[in-house]
């Protein structure tokens, strides 16, 4: 039976597929759900970031870093000149003994 031609009734008798799922719309509870946590994260966010420069500030500011204004006005300090000289250390004079 090779080369015998199929007629196009027998292809019509068959039945269709099933058409695929189409996609579906997201519901707006379900988007105003999503844009509210997206909001809400991006809140944390931005909370979580502000505590963390406020906390780096604040430890700054315990260890003596201090911002570039008091920096300026340490450094503009000219230091007060000695009245007589320093002391040699004993131990730095004559080691020949």
């Amino acid at each position: 039976m090779t080369g015998d031609v199929v007629p196009r009734s027998f292809y019509a008798a068959l039945p269709l597929p099933p058409a695929p799922p189409r996609p579906c719309a997201p519901s707006p509870r379900a988007l105003a759900l999503a844009l509210a946590l997206a909001l809400a994260l991006a809140l944390a966010l931005a909370l979580a970031l502000a505590l963390a420069l406020a906390l780096a500030l604040a430890l700054d500011d315990q260890n003596g870093n201090f911002s570039l204004p008091e920096q300026q006005r340490r450094q503009s300090v000219t230091p007060v000149p000695r009245s007589r000289p320093r002391p040699e250390r004993p131990d730095l004079v004559h080691r020949t003994m």
